[in-house]
């Protein structure tokens, strides 16, 4: 008998605990995706206009807005699927690529504008002289650039032919 009370009473504590972790998932994912996709598209529209587009670190961190733009928006189909529609994925094979390959470039993009942003001030901290007359914003735009079409090719290949 007492270890019926004690199964009962597990087995509502795991159900509790399920519930609270769907309704997490229910209400902190787009949470998370709204508050991202605003926060990010105001940073981009700041970040492009004309005295900043000037200023050398600024193109890294349009870039790095501009990538967790696309991150935000790809946890929404997800979201979607795992809450109301259960068969998003279904017999839809190039939804899951799609997904894959903006998932892998944002978070790819997210990881190296950081480091290229964190290096750019480095170098403007440490070297102030040598970094107004050589980094200009086409040096940085070029750097974007080196990092951003290699990316774009290199993420085809597993999100597309890889993935099943």
């Amino acid at each position: 008998m007492n270890e019926t009370k004690y199964f009962v009473a597990n087995q509502t504590s795991i159900y509790t605990h399920s519930t609270f972790i769907q309704y997490l998932q229910l209400v902190y994912v787009p949470c998370l995706a709204l508050l991202g996709i605003c926060g990010n598209i105001i940073c981009a529209i700041i970040f492009s206009t004309k005295p900043l587009r000037h200023v050398r670190s600024s193109s890294f961190l349009l870039v790095l807005a501009v990538s967790d733009v696309f991150f935000s928006i790809d946890l929404l189909p997800g979201w979607i699927n795992a809450c109301f529609v259960r068969s998003l994925y279904n017999g839809a094979n190039v939804i899951c690529k799609i997904q894959t390959y903006i998932s892998f470039v944002a978070s790819f993009l997210h990881i190296w504008m950081v480091l290229a942003f964190t290096a750019e001030r480095f170098f403007a901290v440490n070297f102030p002289l040598k970094h107004m007359s050589k980094c200009t914003p086409t040096v940085s735009h070029t750097i974007i650039l080196m990092i951003v079409i290699p990316v774009l090719l290199f993420y085809i290949y597993p999100s597309f032919f890889v993935c099943s």
